[in-house]
């Protein structure tokens, strides 16, 4: 049965295509840039973690989940649940307690009464979407419509360090709610995937609208298997997200033609068949989309791209990666704050060239045809053992202010500088601000990785 192309609440957006997940790697650390946060805040970014309940989405995790796919260092191979050509949802037994819906023990892998993992693959090599679910009831797990009719979604748990660095920064460029002159927050998601980033959105901040748009119509159909959305055409898994079928490029340019200036955050996160980026989004000389991502764009709204910034692993280093770097969200280590990749050449170099491209549109015009309101920032953050790197784009905020105790060796002094203490000061007060407690580091995953653009 085909469908419905659109889910949940009725209000206009932007979308696009399923972002795509490489494998973790360890990520080799560059010597352009070195960051010292000033000592005042070392302490206090310790002491949550005292009292911060074991993350759900924690590495440690991921064994159960991964799979042993094209090499993968997972268990075994799950049970499919879902399967259209290449596109495939896996379910797994989960050790994991869910903070969002019921927990503890493991689950069958395609239901039960306990939490499993469900996958959303591409092919053997990439993992697109992890989620965590749980059903009241028992259900098949060789069917996808009986196993995931009763599934419940927990929306905070996030198995991917650059969805985690998504939400992350997220929630340091929202608007806080119940600011002057504040109305409904409106997040337009450029790409769905399994839906981990717009229902993580949706779920912290109920204050905020999320419409997501995905392009590729064996993903939205994989929906009801990742418990995004109840079995056949039902309502997604939060009442103030609208999942919808449509290509994203067009959805942007309906919100600029109909509702220019009104979208606060615009995150894109868009890969095609072949695990990249298509151009449209890439490419501002031959797409619209920049121009109409720039007058969709509230006057003080921000912009998130994923790209990739290396190679995909093999399986060797996909291993090693477990072991590679400390998860703040986990053990409560300081997360370090060197740039994770290398801006000088191959998928590095064309990641700061996408990211450039994004600030000279987004940054030059405004609705009104004013320059955006300063200061303003762009710079690159990178996601914890992944080659993924998030160009952030704000056009207005306190993140280009430079404090004292931060160190930087950089060969182009220009300003605007980016603040990390302020940034992750920032995602902190937006995390405080959110409907439910974030299991993991939100501060350090913000500026983790910064490059100043």
């Amino acid at each position: 049965m085909r469908l419905s192309s659109s889910y949940g609440h009725p209000s206009p957006g932007a979308g696009e295509a399923s972002g795509r997940e490489d494998r973790p790697q360890r990520i080799g650390d560059s010597r352009r840039r070195r960051r010292r946060a000033p000592q005042a805040s070392t302490p206090a970014r310790a002491l949550p973690f005292l009292s911060r309940p074991r993350d759900p989405g924690d590495w440690d995790f991921s064994p159960e989940w991964y799979g042993s796919q094209g090499g993968g260092f997972g268990r075994d191979d799950g049970v499919v649940v879902y399967r259209s050509g290449d596109v495939t949802v896996t379910g797994h037994p989960s050790s994991s307690s869910s903070s969002g819906g019921s927990g503890g023990g493991g689950g069958d892998g395609g239901g039960g009464a306990s939490p499993s993992w469900r996958v959303l693959r591409f092919g053997e090599a990439t993992r697109q979407s992890v989620s965590l679910v749980s059903s009241s009831s028992s259900s098949s797990s060789s069917s996808s419509s009986s196993s995931s009719s009763s599934l419940q979604l927990d929306p905070t748990c996030l198995a991917f360090e650059y969805t985690k660095t998504l939400v992350a920064l997220s929630l340091a460029l929202l608007p806080l709610p119940g600011g002057e002159g504040s109305r409904r927050a409106r997040v337009c998601c450029v790409g769905v995937g399994g839906g981990s980033v717009p229902a993580a959105l949706a779920a912290l901040r109920p204050d905020a609208d999320v419409s997501a748009f995905e392009v590729d119509e064996r993903v939205v159909r994989s929906w009801p298997a990742m418990g995004l959305v109840g079995a056949g055409a039902g309502a997604p898994a939060l009442p103030n997200l609208r999942l919808e079928w449509r290509c994203g490029a067009e959805a942007v340019a309906a919100v600029a033609a109909s509702a220019p200036g009104s979208v606060d955050l615009l995150v894109v996160d868009a890969f095609d068949a072949d695990d990249a980026v298509p151009p449209v989004f890439t490419d501002p000389s031959g797409s619209e989309f920049f121009r109409d991502a720039a007058r969709a764009l509230a006057p003080r709204g921000a912009a998130l791209i994923n790209l990739h910034c290396g190679p995909r692993p093999g399986p060797a280093a996909a291993l090693a990666a477990m072991f590679s770097l400390g998860d703040a969200g986990g053990s409560g280590s300081a997360a370090p704050s060197s740039v994770a990749f290398d801006a000088s050449k191959g998928k590095g170099r064309e990641a700061v060239a996408v990211a450039r491209a994004y600030a000279a549109a987004l940054l030059d015009f405004s609705p009104s045809g004013a320059p955006a309101p300063a200061p303003a920032s762009a710079f690159l953050v990178a996601a914890r053992r992944q080659q993924n790197a998030i160009g952030v784009v704000a056009r207005a905020g306190l993140l280009a202010l430079r404090t004292e105790g931060e160190e930087i060796e950089d060969p182009a002094p220009a300003p605007p500088l980016v603040n990390a203490a302020a940034l992750s000061a920032a995602a902190s007060r937006g995390a405080a601000a959110c409907a439910v407690a974030l299991p993991f580091d939100v501060g350090s995953r913000a500026n983790y990785g910064l490059l100043r653009l």
